[in-house]
């Protein structure tokens, strides 16, 4: 009984998913909804992500690390101060992470739609 908890509070989380490339980010938001999320906010740079933060509660945050000339460690280090679940995807390692973001979880991409799942349940 306590997954389908976890399942009915998984699906009206607020995903925010920081991802500058376009096709990536509209696959990865197919994906959330496949999952059963109904609220995704989609940022493609760090002053979009922050924008988003600053008016709404978010749950978990999915950042891609490399954001052409910049990286999402900003974004984690707020989100992390928040106490906001959040995961880094890179498609490429190793990644530069300040001490607040050591041991975030980290897929790489192209990530699955089963990666996605656990994020969403942890």
């Amino acid at each position: 009984m306590q997954s389908a908890n976890k399942t009915s509070e998984a699906l009206s989380d607020v995903v925010l998913l920081v991802e500058d490339e376009p096709l990536i980010a509209m696959t990865a938001e197919m994906m959330l909804e496949d999952l059963g999320v109904r609220n995704i906010r989609t940022a493609h740079n760090v002053a979009e992500a922050m924008a988003v933060l600053d008016e709404t509660t978010v749950d978990l945050a999915i950042l891609d690390y490399y954001l052409g000339r910049e990286n999402s460690v900003a974004v984690a280090e707020r989100l992390a101060k928040d106490g906001v679940r959040f995961a880094f995807a890179s498609g490429a390692a190793p990644m530069d992470l300040p001490e607040s973001c050591i041991g975030a979880p980290h897929v790489m991409k192209p990530y699955s739609l089963r990666e996605l799942s656990k994020l969403l349940k942890s």
